[in-house]
């Protein structure tokens, strides 16, 4: 008798254990983010109501980045900020800290350089590794308020040609029209 009581409460302990498990496992697999990447905008240092624009909200890789401000209508300005780490086969930014800039309407594409190095526009977030990918979505911090290209160095400046006004281009510094403004100080807020 004393082994039938006891397989009952056995079943029923074991019951109890699977039930717990079945929640601990559902609380695990619908957890969020481990760590959220701050929302930024990047807007001019010096004239901060300007900020880069996706053209249109058109998330799609090639869409142009454009100087825009929030008031007079922009729709997809904001940013995540990504760092970029080492792995330990590759190193894209061994001396410098990069990061990714996200479209926060489609993290899978990135503010970064258009193919030709011609200008500012949504790329894919897959950062050279060593599995393949791009360096022109990474960006690294010059000082100065100066964010950089990775791909291009210190002269892939991100930078936008005066007199400003909403609907400029963003382009990588040596692709600007000489001798006119620039404006390539940016502050994230």
């Amino acid at each position: 008798m004393v082994i039938r009581r006891r397989h009952p409460l056995i079943l029923l302990v074991m019951s109890f254990l699977v039930a717990c498990g079945v929640v601990a496992a559902v609380n695990v697999g619908t957890a969020g983010p481990a760590s959220a990447q701050p929302d930024i905008t990047l807007c001019l240092t010096n004239a901060p109501t300007f900020c880069a624009d996706v053209k249109n909200a058109n998330n799609t890789s090639g869409a142009s980045i454009l100087l825009y401000r929030p008031q007079d209508g922009a729709k997809d300005y904001h940013w995540l900020a990504v760092p970029i780490n080492c792995t330990d086969a590759y190193c894209l930014c061994p001396t410098v800290d990069c990061v990714a800039f996200e479209d926060a309407q489609n993290p899978n594409l990135c503010l970064g350089v258009a193919q030709s190095l011609r200008a500012v526009v949504l790329v894919g977030c897959e950062i050279l590794n060593d599995q393949g990918g791009t360096q022109r979505a990474a960006w690294y911090y010059l000082g100065g308020n100066n964010w950089a290209n990775r791909d291009m160095g210190a002269q892939g400046l991100l930078t936008v040609n005066g007199p400003l006004a909403d609907g400029r281009y963003l382009f990588p510094a040596p692709h600007v029209n000489p001798g006119g403004a620039t404006w390539q100080q940016w502050s994230e807020s």
